[in-house]
């Protein structure tokens, strides 16, 4: 009875570390993707700038 209770707590030991290691994977995909929205983000910012400064640029001309 004892190596059976043995074997049910290294069982449940090997399933909370699958777990974690399921945990850490979704971790990571989640950061991955997070950094690239804020890349996207910091892209789209620099856009805007350079468009703005396109249109400050037209309208100094066009003054």
């Amino acid at each position: 009875m004892q190596v059976s209770g043995n074997s049910g707590a290294a069982q449940a030991m090997q399933q909370v570390a699958r777990a974690a290691e399921t945990m850490n994977q979704i971790n990571q995909m989640a950061l991955d993707k997070t950094m690239d929205l804020n890349g996207k983000m910091i892209g789209m910012n620099a856009e805007q700038k350079v468009g703005a400064q396109k249109t400050e640029n037209i309208a100094d001309f066009l003054a």
